[in-house]
This record gives structure tokens, C-alpha cells and sequence, in this order.
């Protein structure tokens, strides 16, 4: 299969470039395309991010307390809901739900700490080094 090409010369890009500098505004569609496009790229890259981090911790809790049974207690360790924090990514902080856990019997000292939510605090605490 032969494919056909047009190759643009120097003289082409010399006229197109002119013919934007006189208009100008043919151009603003195409700057607010791409700023759109920038910032919607930015999102879900923020997204995607976060819900890998939370994956991280879901990850890190069932390690520390076993995978989860629905309508079970469970053992020693429980699950206990949710809540917010802030971790390090990429050197900003981000605000992210990660699972609770608590020791059965509750009382003073029954929180457990999520060993990967404790790496990424400290990450997100310690000063950026440039």
C-alpha cells in the first residue's frame, strides 16, 4: 500500500506563521483546546494517583489484619471503619481515606497503625530537599 504525504516547506510555515500573526484570534480556540486538555490530563493523573494510594493502604491493612469477612468479627484486629489523612505524592501532599484498624476489646492504645500509611506520612512530613 502507497501511502501519499504532503510535505510542508519552509516557505508554507513562513505563511502560515504570518497569516496567525495578523490573526491572532484564529489561534484562541486551539489555546483554550489545549489548556482544557492540560487540565482535564491533571485530573485524572491527580485521580488515578490517589486511588493508587489508597489501594497501597487497603493493601497494607489486610496484610496487618488478615482479608475482610462480611458479617464476621473477625480476630484480634478489626476493622473499624474509615477516615481521612494527607500522604506525599510527588512532593505535594494529598488528602486521602484510609481504612481504620483496632485492636478487639478497644480502650486506650487499641488504634493500629497501617505500616504503608506510616511510610507515606513521613514522607509527606519530611522537608523537600532540593
Amino acid at each position: 500500500m502507497r501511502r501519499e504525504y504532503q510535505i510542508a516547506s519552509k516557505k508554507d510555515s513562513e505563511r502560515l506563521g504570518q497569516f496567525l500573526a495578523q490573526h491572532g484570534q484564529a489561534l484562541q480556540p486551539m489555546v483554550e483546546l489545549i489548556e482544557q486538555g492540560r487540565l482535564a490530563v491533571e485530573g485524572l493523573v491527580r485521580d488515578l494517583g490517589r486511588a493508587a494510594l489508597e489501594a497501597v493502604l487497603l493493601v497494607s491493612a489486610e496484610q496487618v489484619a488478615g482479608p475482610p469477612h462480611p458479617g464476621r468479627a473477625g480476630g484480634a484486629i478489626r476493622r473499624h471503619g474509615q477516615q481521612g489523612g494527607v500522604v506525599a505524592l510527588g512532593g505535594q501532599k494529598v488528602r486521602v481515606c484510609k481504612p481504620r484498624l483496632r485492636r478487639r476489646g478497644g480502650g486506650q492504645g487499641a488504634e493500629v497503625p497501617i505500616p504503608a500509611y506510616a511510610a507515606m506520612r513521613t514522607a509527606a512530613e519530611s522537608p523537600r530537599t532540593r
